[in-house]
C-alpha cells in the first residue's frame, strides 16, 4: 500500500466520513475504508486518546513467555536496529491478539508513540483501537502501511505504521505481526517493504529453529527406540503433530495427531491409556515429546538415557581439570555430590556425566527446582496417592525420587526449594525413603543425589533461606565448575567440540578468521558455555560459504551498542536503579525479583550489571537485613 500523496486531502477525507459519518464516498473494497467501518461497528470511538494498557509487567512477561518466537525475533532483528534509529522509526512485536510484546528503535519516537500507549503491554488490536497498523495487519492477514488520518482515531494521526504479520511457515499460522512506526511526515513506501523483509527474516529463522527441534525430538525417540526394541513409541512436537512413530505403534494404529496438557495424553488410541510421556525441551521450552505406549517397557528396563559423558566436559583450564578429577572421584562412589558455578557452565552435563560413568542402572531424573510450583514441589519429588489434595490424578502418581530409584536424581538450583521441602529432603537423605502426599507409608528408595546451585549455599544458609543441616548432607563433594571468562583457554577447544555438533545439525560447517576469534575471546560470556553453543549453532544455521568474521558476529562481540535494545516493558530512564534495588531487596530470590519487574532473569541481571549492581548482595550475601546493594567490585 503506497504512501498517500496529498496528507491534508486524508484529513479532509477523514473529517467527512469518519467525523461526519459520511461513507458515501468509500469504494467498495478500499481495504482503509472497510477497516474504519470495522472500527465503527467494533464500537471504537474516534476520540480515543491512548491505546489501553492490558498486560501488567507479570502478564506481560507470562506472554512473551507464550509466544516463544519473540526472543528469536528480538536476535535477528538487534543488527538492523542502527538503521531502524537513522529511519526515526520504532520496530515492535506483537502476538496475535494485537498485544505488543517488544519496541526498540529510535529513542525520540519511541517517547512520542509512548504518549499514545504504543509500547509494550498495551493492545493494538483493531477492534480495541481502530485502524493501525499492526492491528489491521492481523485483522486482514495482510502487509498494510496506515499513514496520518489512515488512521481510525484522531489521536494517532501523528503517526505512520507500516506492519507485515509474521508466519510459523511450518504450521502455516500467524505468531503476531511486525511493525515500523514513525511520524507521518516522514512516511515512505520504502516501509512497508523494510518490514517485509524484516518479517521474512524472522520466519526463516523461525523456520530453521523448528527443524534443530524437530530433530532433538527424533534424537530423543531414537534413543527410545534403542533402549525398548519392540515398544510402541511416538515422538510428537508441540502441536501435537505425529513426527515418527515405532513399527509396533503404527501396527496398532497410530493416529495423526496427539494432544498432550503437561504430561497427560488428553486425546489418544486406547492403547496409549496409561502411556508414559516424556517431554522434550530446548533451552527450558516445551518442544515437544515422546510417548511409551501402554505396557511397552517393564519397570526394570525404564532408564532414562543420559546424553552426556565425561568426555563431553572438555577444557584446559586447572579448575576444570580439578572439577573432572572430582567427577571421576564422584563416580566410584554414591556420595551425594553438590555442583556449583554460574547458569550455562555445565553442570547438567557434569551431572549425567557422572551418572553415566558410575555403576548406577536405573534412570537418571533431573528436577529444575525453581520450575516447580511452590505448593506442589513435596508431591512432585515424593509422589502422591490418589485423591490426596484437590486436582490430583484419581491413580496417584509416582514421585521423581521414586522415578529415580537405582539411578540418580538431579536437583538443579536446589536452592530455590522451599523450607518445608527443605525438611522433606533431608529426611529422604537420612532415611533412604519416602512417603508420598496423602500416604501413611513410606517406601524405600535408593537414590544417589546430585544436586546444583548457581549461588554460594553458605550465603544462602547465613540468609536463613536454606538450612544448614541440609547443606551439610548435600555437600559432600563438592565441585565448582568455573565461569567460560574465566577461562579464556577452553574457548578454541569448546568451538571445535561446538562447530562439530553444528556441522552435523545444519549441514552447514562454519569456521572463524583471527579476529573473530580474538573478539570471542575478549567477550565476558553472561551465558557461559550455553551461550557460545548457541551463538555457534545460529551461526551454523546462518552461515554462507566464507569464514565467520568479526562483521558476522552480535553487536556485544564487536564492542558495538545498538541506539536502543528491546524492551519487554515501557523503559523508564528515571529511578531505574532505585526500582530494581527494591524489587530485589524485597524478593526471596533473583527469579522472584526478575518476574516482580516483568522481565527473565537473565534480562535483570543484564541491567544489574549495567548500572554496577551486585545480585548476590541483595539475597543471600547481604551483610545486614535491609542492606542495599553496592558498586560490583572487579575481580
Amino acid at each position: 500500500m503506497d504512501v498517500p500523496a496529498d496528507l491534508r486531502g486524508l484529513e479532509r477525507r477523514w473529517n467527512r466520513v469518519v467525523g461526519a459519518g459520511d461513507a458515501s464516498s468509500l469504494a467498495p473494497l478500499d481495504p482503509i475504508g472497510l477497516s474504519w467501518e470495522r472500527s465503527r461497528l467494533a464500537g471504537v470511538s474516534p476520540g480515543l486518546s491512548r491505546a489501553p494498557v492490558v498486560l501488567d509487567p507479570g502478564a506481560l512477561a507470562a506472554a512473551r513467555a507464550a509466544s516463544d518466537w519473540i526472543e528469536l525475533a528480538e536476535a535477528v532483528l538487534a543488527p538492523h536496529l542502527t538503521a531502524i534509529d537513522n529511519a526515526s522509526l520504532v520496530l515492535v512485536l506483537s502476538d496475535t491478539e494485537g498485544r505488543l510484546l517488544a519496541s526498540a528503535g529510535n529513542p525520540r519516537t519511541l517517547d512520542g508513540l509512548r504518549d499514545i500507549h504504543f509500547a509494550p503491554g498495551a493492545t493494538w488490536a483493531e477492534s480495541a483501537v481502530g485502524t493501525n497498523g499492526p492491528g489491521t495487519a492481523l485483522a486482514t492477514g495482510r502487509p498494510v502501511h496506515v499513514v496520518g488520518a489512515q488512521h481510525f482515531c484522531e489521536a494517532w494521526h501523528r503517526w505512520h505504521c507500516a506492519a507485515v504479520p509474521v508466519r510459523d511457515l511450518e504450521a502455516g499460522v500467524a505468531l503476531g505481526a511486525l511493525d515500523l512506526s514513525g511520524p507521518a511526515t516522514l512516511a515512505h513506501d520504502n516501509a512497508l517493504q523494510l518490514a517485509g523483509a524484516l518479517a521474512s527474516a524472522v520466519e526463516q529463522a523461525l523456520l530453521a529453529r523448528a527443524r534443530l527441534r524437530q530433530g532433538r525430538i527424533l534424537q530423543s525417540f531414537a534413543e527410545l527406540a534403542a533402549r525398548h526394541p519392540g515398544a510402541p513409541l511416538l515422538a510428537i512436537d508441540r502441536s501435537g503433530r505425529v513426527l515418527a512413530a515405532s513399527d509396533a505403534a503404527r501396527s496398532l494404529r497410530v493416529p495423526a495427531r496427539v494432544a498432550v496438557d503437561g504430561e497427560t495424553l488428553v486425546a489418544h488410541e486406547r492403547w496409549l491409556e496409561g502411556a508414559e510421556v516424556r517431554a522434550v525441551s530446548d533451552a527450558g521450552v516445551p518442544i515437544g515429546a515422546c510417548v511409551v505406549g501402554t505396557g511397552a517397557v517393564a519397570p526394570a528396563q525404564r532408564r532414562a538415557g543420559t546424553r552426556y559423558r565425561l568426555d563431553d566436559f572438555v577444557g584446559r583450564a586447572p579448575a576444570v581439570c580439578r572439577a573432572l578429577e572430582l567427577a571421576r572421584s564422584a563416580a566410584a562412589n554414591r556420595l551425594p555430590v553438590l555442583l556449583l558455578g554460574e547458569s550455562g557452565v555445565g553442570k547438567e552435563v557434569l551431572a549425567q556425566s557422572i551418572h553415566a560413568a558410575s555403576d548406577r542402572r536405573g534412570a537418571f531424573i533431573a528436577v529444575n527446582c525453581a520450575a516447580l510450583p511452590r505448593e506442589l514441589v513435596e508431591s512432585e519429588l515424593f509422589g502422591y496417592v490418589g485423591g490426596a489434595f484437590s486436582g490430583a490424578r484419581r491413580q496417584g502418581q509416582v514421585g521423581r525420587f521414586q522415578a529415580a530409584d537405582g539411578g540418580t536424581l538431579f536437583l538443579d538450583e536446589v536452592a530455590d526449594l522451599p523450607l518445608p521441602a527443605q525438611a522433606a529432603l533431608l529426611r529422604v537423605l537420612q532415611e533412604g525413603e519416602i512417603t508420598p502426599v496423602g500416604s501413611p507409608t513410606a517406601h524405600p528408595v535408593d537414590v544417589r543425589v546430585v544436586a546444583a546451585a548457581n549461588r554460594p549455599l553458605r550465603g544462602a544458609v547465613a540468609a536463613g533461606v536454606f538450612r544448614q543441616d541440609l547443606f551439610y548432607r548435600l555437600d559432600v563433594i563438592s565441585i565448582e565448575i568455573p565461569p567460560l571468562r574465566e577461562r579464556p583457554e577452553d574457548i578454541p577447544v569448546l568451538l571445535e567440540r561446538f562447530t562439530q555438533a553444528a556441522c552435523r545439525e545444519t549441514g552447514r560447517c562454519v569456521t572463524f578468521t583471527d579476529e573473530a576469534l580474538a573478539a570471542l575471546g575478549r567477550y565476558a560470556w553472561p551465558g557461559n558455555v550455553r551461550e557460545l553453543e548457541n551463538l555457534v549453532r545460529r551461526l551454523s544455521a546462518q552461515a554462507g560459504c566464507g569464514p565467520v568474521g568479526l562483521e558476522c558476529l552480535p553487536a556485544d562481540f564487536r564492542g558495538v551498542s545498538t541506539p536502543a535494545g528491546f524492551t519487554s516493558a515501557p523503559r523508564e530512564p528515571d529511578g531505574e536503579r532505585e526500582r530494581i534495588t527494591r524489587a530485589v531487596a524485597g524478593a526471596r530470590n533473583m527469579a522472584e525479583a526478575a518476574t516482580s519487574l516483568g522481565m527473565t532473569r537473565s534480562t535483570l541481571y543484564r541491567h544489574m550489571e549495567r548500572l554496577g549492581l551486585a545480585p548476590r548482595r541483595t539475597i543471600a550475601d547481604r551483610e545486614e537485613p535491609g542492606a542495599l546493594p553496592g558498586p560490583r567490585r572487579n575481580r
